[in-house]
């Protein structure tokens, strides 16, 4: 994802805010991906699926492998996932009000590309009430899985939705669609900053 994400060139007003942490998925990918043919394999899957997307396998294993990542190169604010990474983002986003100790810290916001909702019964509950977790979502006109995306934003409350003419990958951005990138991520920061304890904010201030 790091190369794409370079590729869509989201730009200083952009990446200024975020420090990303570019974490592969932990299995190889068994069928074609959806990046095949504009990048150079392995490619990686982060849970795995029957034909029909009825059956999902070895999600709690990938939630473990999320957890030791976070715990060994944390803290981290929010996740940002695309395509299947986006779907169990999403869901881990909204399934933390049910399991407090899902992650190592709680998700603060999700950046969610060509995303949609997951089938994972075990989670589903997830999207049983709007999610309240901050969320921004870009969603494609040419996506094959826009339908995915476009029910996916209802789940969230107030989602913050940023829509380009391309396909599915992590977009190039007009200027309006990185004017309100970047005003959410400043929303993220100052919920932050107001969530630090006030003397240790107050000792990075001197």
């Amino acid at each position: 994802m790091e190369r794409q994400v370079g590729l869509a060139r989201w730009g200083a007003p952009v990446m200024d805010l975020l420090k990303l942490s570019y974490l592969d998925a932990p299995f190889p990918a068994e069928g074609p991906s959806t990046v095949q043919g504009f990048f150079e394999p392995p490619f990686y899957e982060w849970y795995r699926t029957n034909n029909d997307f009825t059956e999902f396998y070895q999600v709690e294993e990938c939630i473990s492998y999320i957890s030791d990542y976070m715990k060994s190169h944390g803290p981290f604010d929010g996740l940002m996932g695309f395509s299947q990474g986006a779907f169990l983002a999403g869901q881990l986003a909204g399934y933390q009000r049910l399991k407090e100790d899902l992650l190592p810290t709680p998700i603060k916001f999700v950046i969610l590309i060509g995303g949609g909702m997951s089938g994972y019964k075990p989670m589903s509950a997830a999207y049983d009430t709007p999610i309240k977790c901050p969320s921004l979502h870009t969603i494609g006109r040419k996506d094959f899985n826009r339908p995915a995306g476009e029910t996916l934003v209802t789940k969230f409350e107030n989602p913050v939705i940023l829509r380009h003419p391309h396909g599915h990958r992590v977009p190039e951005l007009d200027n309006d669609s990185i004017a309100e990138f970047r005003s959410f991520l400043l929303k993220m920061l100052a919920l932050r900053d107001e969530d630090e304890d006030p003397k240790e904010h107050l000792e990075k201030s001197t």
